[in-house]
């Protein structure tokens, strides 16, 4: 997920190296909550809102441009998250942030964000908003975006600063968290 790539002195080391102190990382990133289930979570919970309590969202003149923009937000996020899913198996490292991570990734959409599964995650759950016409849906968009940055980001970041040293902080200092 988050997994950032990279080709610096420490992409070769191996799996768990600390390149900042010589001593092994723990084996993976100790997210508090599994970003798929947050998703699904946050999806199940607007879905049975908007069913029990339905709060349409009228796009009023913007209804026509409904269906394109609803295509556009599905396709980008799902493009997305393929793009990312592949580059980093491609790269040789895990998907999984429950998995260690094998290597920085810095190529792909990694070259643009650092978080190109993330942001495909929102960009589906905005899909949904406009497929359900829902501000359920929209609310929950932002309440995830917290919740991966709290929960899940930080957490990554702070074991792959541990795992690859200098290489991951000048990749941070060029690519962006989000967009």
């Amino acid at each position: 997920m988050h997994h950032t790539a990279g080709t610096g002195r420490n992409a070769t080391r191996p799996m768990g190296y600390n390149a900042a102190v010589n001593e092994p990382a723990p084996g993976h990133a100790h997210i508090l909550v599994h970003p798929g289930l947050l998703f699904m979570g946050l999806l199940g919970a607007a879905g049975l809102l908007q069913y029990l309590k339905p709060l349409p969202l009228f796009l009023g003149p913007m209804e026509r441009y409904a269906v394109a923009v609803n295509a556009a937000t599905f396709v980008g996020g799902f493009g997305l998250g393929t793009w990312g899913f592949f580059s980093l198996r491609r790269g040789g490292t895990n998907v999984d942030p429950l998995q260690s991570t094998l290597r920085l990734i810095i190529r792909g959409p990694y070259r643009f964000t650092r978080n190109p599964l993330y942001i495909s995650l929102l960009l589906v759950m905005l899909g949904f908003t406009i497929l359900a016409r829902s501000w359920w849906f929209l609310g929950a968009a932002p309440i995830l975006a917290v919740l991966l940055n709290y929960l899940v980001i930080l957490p990554e970041e702070h074991y792959l600063s541990g795992l690859f040293g200098e290489d991951y902080a000048a990749y941070c200092r060029r690519v962006r968290r989000w967009v």
